[in-house]
């Protein structure tokens, strides 16, 4: 879709975003309804950990040392990869992480939840998800 870069918004109800692609830039707005998923493929980005951001004003899909920023908007659900590495950024309005394992137990997932409803990073409470495949 237009040299990999995306724009699209979901409509009324919940929606599910599959994303299978790592060439990919742009934007996913769930639109406004409240459930919103993104599901990571199990072929995107291999090897690349994922930073997924879903903090209030900072909602964001960055592969390490991959492709440029995916921009997210309303997502609330997210689907990680099984035995692949990433680290999710839960806000005040993300309801469901599944974080799929990590790599090893050297390679965990890491889930970093809000502390307080202002946003603000300094003051999260930081999660490592232990285990692998």
């Amino acid at each position: 879709m237009n040299g990999g870069r995306w724009n699209v918004v979901g409509g009324q109800k919940g929606d599910t975003f599959n994303l299978i692609s790592e060439e990919m830039s742009g934007t996913i707005d769930g639109g406004s309804s409240e459930e919103n998923s993104l599901v990571l493929g199990p072929d995107l980005a291999l090897s690349k950990a994922i930073i997924i951001d879903l903090l209030k004003d900072n909602q964001s899909l960055n592969m390490v040392g991959g492709s440029p920023r995916l921009f997210l908007k309303d997502i609330s659900i997210i689907l990680g990869r099984t035995g692949q590495q990433e680290t999710i950024l839960c806000g005040s309005s993300t309801t469901y992480v599944d974080r799929g394992g990590g790599v090893s137990p050297n390679q965990t997932d890491l889930i970093v939840i809000s502390g307080s409803g202002n946003e603000k990073r300094d003051s999260a409470l930081t999660i490592t998800v232990k285990g692998g495949n």
